[in-house]
């Protein structure tokens, strides 16, 4: 799935199918990109194993743009984004987590391999639309919320 396809989804779900609505597709991309900051933050405060990535360091190294924070205690020092290691011969193999990154543009593929992840993303872009239109929001941010429990035990995380 593509953001296209994502902000024809929320247009259907508001029902603006024909975008003649006030919402034009920059602002549905960032109501998008709410729901991907919004969703990667959960994922990662729940310290769900999703969110988590490796990567091989070197000493000096500067850390990757999704960088968060480790997952796990490593021998490093991190100043800002740049790395020292203590054995500085000797590169590293970190396991982080790693923010989702907003999409910058319509043709972006969605951040998700799995569609009902990415449909969460939908669902979320949907509750802010409608809150920003003054919409009731409260049953859908809970069941949002109870769906979000449920798929982060599916990936193998139960708080």
């Amino acid at each position: 799935m593509n953001a296209s396809e994502a902000i024809q989804e929320i247009r259907n779900k508001t029902n603006d199918r024909e975008g003649i609505g006030d919402l034009d597709n920059d602002e549905i991309l960032s109501y998008l990109n709410e729901a991907i900051a919004f969703l990667s933050a959960f994922f990662i405060s729940a310290g769900n194993p999703f969110a988590i990535k490796e990567i091989d360091i070197a000493d000096g190294d500067t850390l990757p743009a999704d960088f968060t924070k480790t997952a796990g205690t490593f021998p490093m020092k991190i100043t800002g984004r740049k790395v020292a290691l203590f054995n500085k011969r000797k590169p590293l193999k970190v396991r982080y987590f790693a923010e989702l990154l907003p999409l910058k543009t319509e043709d972006d593929v969605m951040p998700f391999e799995m569609q009902s992840l990415n449909m969460v993303l939908v669902k979320l872009a949907v509750i802010y639309v409608f809150n920003q239109q003054r919409f009731n929001v409260q049953q859908d941010q809970a069941i949002t919320t109870e769906l979000m429990n449920i798929i982060n035990s599916a990936l193998g995380y139960s708080a």
